[in-house]
């Protein structure tokens, strides 16, 4: 007979992480669910999201009601594409006593830079110094509307900023949405 192995194995445990989201400006009622499992599956010290139609207010709204006890961070863009309501709520729930920060961005200091881009670009900056500061890994969970990198697109513009930035990466295609929660690619 052989020996039994009484050694326990050990199971990684995930570090908290900072999270950033970004995605599309637009998501379909089938798509909900797979955000909320994307949003579900997250451990993080703190979250931190743009204030715009979409995506970003989706996920921050449902990261604050998930996440209460988290630090979160929204982010408004400059003059552009304000969700008024969901920077009104966030407000709320800071006057609540929750960990709830609404920053709206100033205005871009080149002419030529859309307000959206340096809104991602200030969103990749903050959760890399907040990781710092709470010593743990910054992510940026993205919801582009395909699998498939566009050129002229805010996510995977967003994307590219955050690989550039040596930020980790899950991609979810909301394509991938059909009903179906298969789950994002994951960047290593």
């Amino acid at each position: 007979m052989g020996k039994k192995n009484n050694k326990k194995t050990k199971v990684a445990k995930r570090r908290p992480l900072v999270v950033v989201f970004s995605g599309t400006r637009s998501i379909q009622t089938a798509q909900f669910p797979y955000v909320d499992a994307a949003i579900d599956a997250l451990k993080a010290k703190a979250f931190v999201s743009g204030g715009a139609y979409g995506i970003d207010s989706y996920c921050a709204t449902e990261a604050i009601r998930r996440f209460p006890k988290a630090h979160h961070e929204i982010i408004i863009p400059w003059n552009y594409n304000q969700n008024e309501v969901h920077a009104f709520w966030c407000m709320n729930k800071a006057a609540e006593g929750l960990d709830v920060n609404v920053l709206e961005m100033p205005k871009p200091p080149n002419r030529s830079q859309h307000p959206a881009i340096f809104r991602n670009e200030y969103m990749i900056k903050k959760a890399l110094k907040l990781a710092k500061v709470m010593d743990t890994e910054a992510l940026l969970v993205a919801f582009p509307g395909g699998p498939t990198e566009l050129v002229r697109s805010g996510t995977w513009t967003t994307i590219r900023r955050a690989r550039a930035a040596g930020m980790r990466v899950e991609i979810h295609p909301l394509t991938d949405a059909d009903g179906v929660i298969v789950g994002g690619e994951i960047e290593v």
